[in-house]
């Protein structure tokens, strides 16, 4: 199974087959909204996805580790707070 940035669809189109699905089955409009094939591959993708687990920066976390063993990583409460925010407003935009 190729990647999905090796099958022509991009991560928007990700998202939006899979809100166009939720909105449609809570309003009770099951009609397909793009080809048979492009669903399909869509589909393919999201399962070849969650297949693969998510991506991990293993030296990264190997850093990360070290850091808090030796009581070096810090925290920004204010920036986490932010980046929150700044990610809901982008999830109410989708809706």
């Amino acid at each position: 199974m190729k990647p999905i940035s090796q099958q022509g669809i991009t991560s928007r189109e990700l998202m939006n087959t899979s809100v166009a699905k939720s909105n449609d089955v809570d309003k009770g409009n099951v009609e397909a909204s793009q080809s048979p094939a492009k669903e399909q591959a869509v589909n393919n993708s999201v399962t070849n996805m969650a297949s693969l687990g998510a991506p991990v920066d293993s030296n990264k976390v190997e850093t990360i580790k070290a850091a808090i063993a030796d009581g070096l990583y810090s925290i920004d409460a204010g920036e986490i707070a932010v980046k929150m925010i700044d990610h809901d407003k982008v999830v109410e935009n989708i809706k």
